[in-house]
Protein backbone atom coordinates (compact mmCIF):
# COMPACT_ATOMS: atom_id res chain seq x y z
CA UNK A 1 0.00 0.00 0.00
CA UNK A 2 1.16 3.48 -0.93
CA UNK A 3 0.49 6.52 0.71
CA UNK A 4 0.68 9.62 -0.93
CA UNK A 5 1.71 13.21 1.19
CA UNK A 6 1.31 16.59 -0.44
CA UNK A 7 4.35 18.86 -0.64
CA UNK A 8 2.72 20.13 2.45
CA UNK A 9 2.07 16.80 4.68
CA UNK A 10 5.61 16.27 3.20
CA UNK A 11 7.63 19.00 4.19
CA UNK A 12 6.05 18.39 7.69
CA UNK A 13 7.42 14.63 7.59
CA UNK A 14 10.93 16.07 6.64
CA UNK A 15 10.78 18.65 9.61
CA UNK A 16 9.87 15.87 11.93
CA UNK A 17 12.24 13.60 10.87
CA UNK A 18 15.04 16.90 11.12
CA UNK A 19 13.65 16.94 14.86
CA UNK A 20 13.67 13.52 15.40
CA UNK A 21 17.69 13.68 14.54
CA UNK A 22 18.30 16.27 16.74
CA UNK A 23 16.89 15.16 19.89
CA UNK A 24 18.76 11.82 18.69
CA UNK A 25 21.93 13.94 19.37
CA UNK A 26 20.59 15.59 22.44
CA UNK A 27 19.79 12.30 23.98
CA UNK A 28 23.64 11.05 22.53
CA UNK A 29 25.90 14.27 24.10
CA UNK A 30 23.20 13.40 27.38
CA UNK A 31 24.87 10.06 27.62
CA UNK A 32 28.08 11.52 26.85
CA UNK A 33 27.80 14.01 29.41
CA UNK A 34 26.44 11.57 32.32
CA UNK A 35 29.42 9.52 31.43
CA UNK A 36 31.91 11.96 31.85
CA UNK A 37 30.72 13.17 35.31
CA UNK A 38 29.32 9.27 36.71
CA UNK A 39 31.88 8.54 40.06
CA UNK A 40 34.16 6.49 38.46
CA UNK A 41 34.74 8.47 35.36
CA UNK A 42 38.30 10.17 35.24
CA UNK A 43 36.63 13.65 34.82
CA UNK A 44 34.68 13.50 37.88
CA UNK A 45 38.00 12.61 39.47
CA UNK A 46 39.67 15.56 38.19
CA UNK A 47 37.06 17.70 39.15
CA UNK A 48 37.22 16.35 42.72
CA UNK A 49 40.79 16.89 42.74
CA UNK A 50 41.02 20.71 41.87
CA UNK A 51 38.08 21.11 44.07
CA UNK A 52 39.98 19.67 46.69
CA UNK A 53 42.89 21.56 45.77
CA UNK A 54 41.43 24.46 45.34
CA UNK A 55 39.39 24.44 49.17
CA UNK A 56 43.40 23.96 50.33
CA UNK A 57 44.93 27.16 48.28
CA UNK A 58 41.95 28.97 49.60
CA UNK A 59 42.47 28.08 53.72
CA UNK A 60 46.09 28.74 53.29
CA UNK A 61 45.49 31.98 50.89
CA UNK A 62 43.08 33.21 53.48
CA UNK A 63 45.66 32.57 56.55
CA UNK A 64 48.71 34.46 54.75
CA UNK A 65 46.10 37.00 54.00
CA UNK A 66 45.00 37.21 57.56
CA UNK A 67 48.83 37.77 58.51
CA UNK A 68 48.99 40.06 56.14
CA UNK A 69 46.70 41.92 57.40
CA UNK A 70 48.16 41.30 60.75
CA UNK A 71 51.46 42.51 60.00
CA UNK A 72 50.19 45.67 58.20
CA UNK A 73 48.15 46.77 61.32
CA UNK A 74 50.81 46.62 63.61
CA UNK A 75 53.02 48.47 60.97
CA UNK A 76 50.62 50.93 60.88
CA UNK A 77 50.19 50.96 64.80
CA UNK A 78 53.84 51.76 65.10
CA UNK A 79 53.87 54.56 62.48
CA UNK A 80 50.81 56.34 64.29
CA UNK A 81 52.53 56.23 67.84
CA UNK A 82 55.61 57.65 65.73
CA UNK A 83 53.64 60.01 64.44
CA UNK A 84 52.08 60.75 68.16
CA UNK A 85 54.92 61.08 69.81
CA UNK A 86 56.64 63.51 67.54
CA UNK A 87 53.30 65.15 67.31
CA UNK A 88 53.62 65.70 71.17
CA UNK A 89 56.96 66.73 71.34
CA UNK A 90 57.68 69.91 72.20
CA UNK A 91 59.48 71.90 69.05
CA UNK A 92 63.42 72.06 68.99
Amino acid sequence: MSVTLTPEQGAVLKELQDISGVVQDLCNALERVRALTAPEAPLASAVAAAAASYDGWRTVFEASARADVAASQQALGVVMDDIRSRSSAPPL
